[in-house]
């Protein structure tokens, strides 16, 4: 076989796909001015003193209308064994300022889809703590009023409300009650004076050192009778929360009560001054409960 006889193929031309590429449009211009240049070189190095490599790439780019991408290129420039073209791409510089602009582009989308979710986010609670307050307070809110034509409807929604302000009711009770507990603190020592008609039964009286006891023990018989005006309309959640905010006074009571108890010990009997016509009826009254 010689070079002039065409190789035999398996399938005709027209079977092959063509495969399409991209062509720069500069590549004839560049492919004329390599010539060019590739001759100029060859010439010179037939002279003694020949250039550089480094110096033949700076005479190009001095030559090259973009002079400022191609020297960026030759202080990266790859070495001297690989292709120019894979040395000096074309078209890298705008892929990559496009790729970056790409995700700018969707780091800004993003943070604008997050900001707006997050306003949804904050608006939609605003709008369930408002809904929450119209509810307690008893009003509802006109669009609302869809479905709820008969008496019936309207019996049952008033009935709910009435429960939950209950429980409300009950609630703000029982944050009553942690205040005083929370602030009271029991006097180291009671005043006691010996009860009327006795000599060995000695009970509390009102004095300064006992002002905190008796103010305690008042503001939880007035939590029991706040208590007390609290109807449950039936419901089991009512009475458990009552039940639950009943035992602890109870226990604040028992809890008074067995401190008092302890200091009965070391009672401190005070002289009460009475004049002489002072009768049996006036002592009775001025005498501790």
């Amino acid at each position: 076989m010689t070079f002039t006889t065409p190789v035999p193929m398996t399938h005709p031309c027209s079977h092959y796909r063509p495969f399409p590429f991209p062509l720069n449009p500069h590549a004839p211009q560049y492919d004329r001015e390599q010539r060019e240049r590739a001759l100029a070189l060859h010439i010179q190095q037939q002279l003694v003193n020949q250039p550089t490599s480094n110096a033949l790439h700076a005479q190009e780019y001095d030559e090259s209308p973009d002079q400022d991408r191609m020297m960026r290129d030759v202080l990266y420039r790859m070495p001297d064994d690989q292709g120019f073209d894979v040395q000096f791409p074309f078209d890298g510089d705008s892929a990559h300022k496009k790729a970056e602009i790409q995700r700018a582009d969707r780091a800004i989308r993003n943070q604008a889809v997050c900001a707006a979710h997050l306003e949804e986010q904050r608006l939609l609670a605003r709008r369930r703590r408002l809904d929450a307050e119209n509810f307690f307070a008893g009003t509802i809110n006109p669009r609302c009023f869809h479905g709820f034509n008969n008496s019936a409807s309207c019996d049952l929604l008033q009935s709910k409300r009435r429960l939950m302000a209950e429980h409300r009711s009950e609630v703000t009770l029982s944050a009553r009650l942690k205040s005083p507990l929370a602030a009271f603190q029991f006097p180291a020592e009671l005043d006691f004076f010996p009860a009327l008609g006795t000599a060995d039964v000695f009970a509390l009286i009102y004095t300064p050192a006992n002002a905190p006891v008796r103010a305690q023990e008042h503001a939880l018989s007035l939590l029991f009778a706040d208590l007390d005006n609290i109807p449950s309309f039936g419901s089991d959640v009512v009475r458990n929360a009552r039940r639950a905010v009943v035992t602890r006074v109870d226990e604040a009571l028992k809890e008074l009560d067995k401190g008092v108890k302890e200091r009965k010990g070391h009672p401190v009997t005070m002289p009460i001054e009475q004049p002489a016509n002072v009768t049996s009826a006036d002592a009775a009254l001025k005498s501790p409960l």
